[in-house]
């Protein structure tokens, strides 16, 4: 794992990356997702309660894994019960303190390249987000193509992640410009 000073970043070819079709190319490979990766503290329990029964309902043979951000017992006690849904832990104190601060979002990357250790393929979405239909669309991209590359809003309308996307990102892992 390496990091540069400006940006977490990971440097590797085990997992997919969200980064613009634009800029790079994923290697091809088959991946079929049967896990959502979410994360949550006790602050955004409320949402990844309706992120879960969102899967349950639109996804039923779904797994769901939670990384924990700060959940509290009570809560913990209650996604243990919840049916095909497995909690997970990430140690945020191996990173540098940015990545600490959940306020800054850099945690996300850390999450889901631990997840991508043990899961051939992944969908990561965030615990404020629902379902409103079936993932059919997003496995099948994915399953054709081995990625699923997203826009992004800057509040003035949505465009390509390349304008955000650090230049050492597609050489750094190993992906074709």
């Amino acid at each position: 794992m390496k990091c540069c000073r400006s940006w977490f970043l990971f440097f590797s070819t085990n997992y997919p990356v969200l980064v613009s079709l634009s800029i790079c190319a994923l290697p091809a490979r088959t991946c079929e997702i049967d896990t959502v990766i979410t994360a949550a503290n006790s602050e955004y329990f409320d949402s990844l309660q309706n992120l879960v029964g969102s899967i349950h309902s639109h996804e039923p043979h779904m797994n769901t894994v939670v990384y924990d951000l700060g959940l509290d017992k009570d809560h913990i006690r209650e996604i243990n019960q919840w049916d095909r849904v497995r909690l997970a832990s990430i140690n945020l104190n191996l990173f540098p303190p940015h990545v600490r601060n959940l306020s800054n979002y850099a945690w996300k990357s850390c999450v889901i390249q631990h997840a991508a250790a043990s899961l051939p393929c992944l969908l990561f979405l965030d615990a404020g987000m629902e379902l409103r239909d079936t993932l059919a669309d997003i496995k099948g991209k994915v399953s054709n193509h081995s990625n699923w590359f997203v826009t992004a809003s800057n509040g003035r309308g949505f465009s390509s992640l390349a304008g955000v996307t650090h230049p050492g990102m597609c050489s750094g892992l190993g992906l074709v410009p």
